[in-house]
């Protein structure tokens, strides 16, 4: 999924040369920052309730870029793909995650 994400919003893909298949579900929620200016920084911390079970950020900004209140996917910051034992489990952490972290990117105005 991670390959697909990257190859659909022009980032590098970067395919691991060895991996173990996951059992259960995963789930891609898209960062949505709904502030405007300069980011400083972004978040490295995960929202506690998300940190048992496998995720990962794929950001499609960095600091110093500029950034606008995103209304849909084609403005979005990055994703989070997550790991649950069932789809809706799956959902609820790439979706908490996301959310969590499109509050946490500093940005100067």
């Amino acid at each position: 999924m991670r390959a697909l994400v990257q190859l659909a919003c022009g980032l590098p893909v970067d395919a691991p040369l060895t991996w173990k298949p996951l059992q259960g579900h995963a789930a891609c929620a898209a960062i949505l920052p709904q502030i405007s200016g300069r980011v400083r920084a972004l978040p490295i911390r995960w929202p506690q309730m998300v940190m048992s079970y496998p995720q990962e950020v794929m950001w499609a900004i960095k600091p110093g870029d500029t950034i606008t209140p995103a209304r849909h996917n084609g403005a979005r910051a990055g994703f989070v793909l997550a790991h649950a034992p069932t789809s809706e489990g799956a959902w609820q952490r790439a979706k908490t995650a996301a959310d969590a972290l499109a509050e946490a990117v500093e940005v100067s105005l």
